[in-house]
């Protein structure tokens, strides 16, 4: 060290070294050269020695400048926060991992950040050191986990849900009993398993583990056909592919009894807030009622199922509902329930006194159920999605279960109505990129002006397949309250350049036929030569002479595209001519859009006689255009 510069002063070698460096080894007799080795040797261990303290000087000059830098000066928590912000969603902590090469600051924030490690996402390639290093890493924070079978990479060529299932990769056996055995730390757990992952989940984990935290829980339950691993050839790892491949008993998973996950068995889920039970061909039966908890405010059902046998039986269902009398926010979906007996004058239904949100979807008898077997609060939000398949008509007699469901619906809009305003506002809409057949009602009762605070929630029916439950329609819309609809908007398609065939939906024939009190026409979103083609207004009404809507006293338009006729519109559409002014090649339809509007609108009051408003809402209409129009009961908002 003699030898070498101060490391505080200059890097250049001592005199010594130069001598050492300027000797040529051959030219010294064989006694000098045993003297030169060990110089040379006394030389490099002092030349280590300096490397070492030069390295020691530049780590602490680093720390220093490093100390100087933005993301230096940022307060830990805050440095942990902003890395909490930047974790890939698709793979949760995992994708963390490079911070703690970055510089040791980095890494000593993400290691002292537990929380950064508490976001595990696992599926079939997820090793079982890296869940053991996340679970390390996040100590004694409250747990988000994620446990997913891995998808299919290609589909097959048929279109075969059951095949597809078939194909998915199972998470490690290991990797699923780690984390679940961590349960008392989990807050938000979202599990995807198949009943061969059961069995073996079971036998590792045999009875119940405390849930303290856990407030949200989304189980799928996969009863599918297992899949025999299809791992990558040149997949690494230290998952254990015999561990990871069921046995080929388990191809035929349908005709054993569906398991159920031990680890939830007979413990107390204090803290349960959100439950989402799905199935895949997986009985439903003893499913549920484990899960059920006083907590719960948001409940989800989901069921798809290979036979209506598999569903949950309505005794069941009620039992558990029961047990969570702070529900909020109800849905349901699919085949959930076996058909059940209707509610009998001796029994008492099911009143959920907070819930604010109904959502049921699936067909009309277990639509039927839901409103015969559970009361809601009137300031309750209901939408009812109906399904129904050709092989599965239910029929229109008196007391089908569409006549029956419209009757229960009516009585649900009846109690709602305000004592003082008994009226209804109805609002009819295409559902957007589904079937030309698919539409949606929503009920809104009118609110007493003297109680603004009780104000009732909306009820809203969606059809499906309406083509093929016509007379299920008639009938429901025949039990419908309609002669209490007071205000109806028509909806278009949310691009409204878009056609909305009005003419020749049955839907609105029967509706409108029927709301022979109605004042308040609205159409949104519905260009003026669709108008005209409908032609709705001068729809001919029950008596003779007369048209529909007799009491209509105000028109109103909003959202309306104007300008010009669109260049695909083909005029040739209308063959209701005998009531749209039998245009002609001596009399063509005009080619921009107020034309149109203006003629249609004086057709309408000539038939019909004047409206007392016509009011145009967030149109973009110039005075030049009203000038146009002429009429002197227009409007504009």
């Amino acid at each position: 060290m003699d030898d070498l510069a101060c490391p505080q002063c200059s890097p250049a070698v001592g005199a010594t070294i130069n001598r050492l460096l300027s000797t040529a080894p051959h030219s010294l007799p064989l006694s000098s050269q045993n003297i030169l080795v060990l110089d040379a040797e006394a030389a490099i261990e002092s030349c280590h020695q300096a490397v070492t303290e030069y390295q020691r000087v530049i780590s602490l000059l680093s720390a220093k400048r490093n100390a100087c830098t933005v993301s230096y000066r940022i307060p830990h928590e805050l440095l942990g926060h902003i890395m909490w912000f930047s974790v890939d969603t698709s793979i949760g902590s995992a994708s963390l991992s490079a911070l703690d090469r970055v510089s040791r600051h980095w890494r000593a924030v993400a290691l002292g950040t537990p929380k950064l490690w508490s976001f595990i996402i696992a599926n079939s390639k997820t090793e079982v050191r890296v869940v053991e290093t996340m679970l390390s890493r996040a100590q004694g924070i409250p747990l988000n986990v994620s446990i997913w079978s891995d998808p299919p990479k290609s589909r097959p060529l048929m279109n075969d849900h059951d095949l597809i299932e078939r194909r998915r990769k199972e998470p490690n056996p290991v990797v699923l009993a780690n984390l679940l055995g961590n349960l008392p730390r989990i807050r938000v757990l979202s599990l995807r398993i198949s009943a061969a992952s059961i069995r073996s989940l079971n036998e590792k984990i045999s009875r119940g583990i405390p849930a303290p935290q856990l407030r949200s829980l989304n189980l799928v339950l996969d009863y599918k056909r297992d899949a025999i691993d299809e791992r990558d050839p040149g997949d690494e790892g230290d998952v254990d592919v015999e561990e990871n491949i069921h046995d080929e008993g388990d191809i035929n998973d349908f005709e054993l009894e569906p398991p159920i996950l031990h680890v939830f068995s007979g413990v107390e889920l204090p803290k349960l807030r959100k439950l989402r039970l799905v199935t895949f061909g997986h009985r439903l039966q003893n499913q549920l009622a484990p899960l059920a908890a006083p907590s719960i405010t948001d409940f989800t059902m989901e069921a798809f199922l290979l036979s209506r046998t598999d569903a949950l039986a309505p005794d069941e269902f009620k039992a558990a509902l029961c047990d969570m009398p702070r529900l909020r926010r109800l849905v349901l979906a699919g085949n959930v329930l076996l058909p059940g007996p209707p509610l009998k004058s001796e029994e008492r239904p099911i009143f959920l006194a907070r819930l604010k949100d109904l959502k049921v979807s699936g067909s009309l008898t277990l639509m039927l159920w839901i409103v015969d077997h559970i009361r809601i609060p009137t300031f309750a939000d209901v939408k009812l999605f109906t399904q129904t398949f050709p092989g599965f008509r239910i029929g229109a007699s008196p007391s089908s279960p569409s006549r029956l469901f419209g009757q229960r619906i009516m009585s649900l809009l009846l109690e709602r109505m305000s004592r003082k305003q008994q009226t209804l506002k109805v609002v009819v809409s295409p559902v957007e990129e589904s079937h030309s057949d698919e539409y949606r009602m929503c009920f809104s009762p009118d609110t007493d002006p003297d109680q603004p605070q009780a104000a009732a929630g909306s009820i809203t029916i969606v059809i499906s397949r309406l083509s093929y439950m016509q007379e299920d329609f008639t009938s429901l819309v025949s039990a419908l309250p309609l002669d209490y609809v007071r205000e109806l908007s028509i909806c278009g398609h949310e691009d409204s350049s878009k056609y909305t065939n009005l003419a020749s939906w049955s839907v609105y024939r029967q509706l409108i036929g029927r709301m022979k009190s109605l004042r308040v026409l609205r159409f949104v979103s519905i260009a003026p030569e669709h108008l005209a083609h409908a032609n709705m207004l001068l729809w001919p009404g029950e008596a003779e002479g007369e048209h529909v809507l007799p009491n209509l006293t105000t028109l109103k338009l909003r959202d309306m595209p104007l300008g010009d006729v669109d260049a695909s519109w083909s005029w040739s559409r209308i063959g209701n001519t005998e009531w749209n002014g039998r245009a002609s090649d001596d009399d063509p339809w005009p080619s921009g859009r107020i034309g149109v509007l203006k003629r249609t609108l004086a057709l309408w009051q000539d038939r019909r006689g004047p409206l007392d408003l016509i009011g145009f809402e967030n149109c973009n209409i110039s005075d030049a255009q009203l000038d146009d129009l002429g009429f002197p009961n227009i409007s504009v908002e």
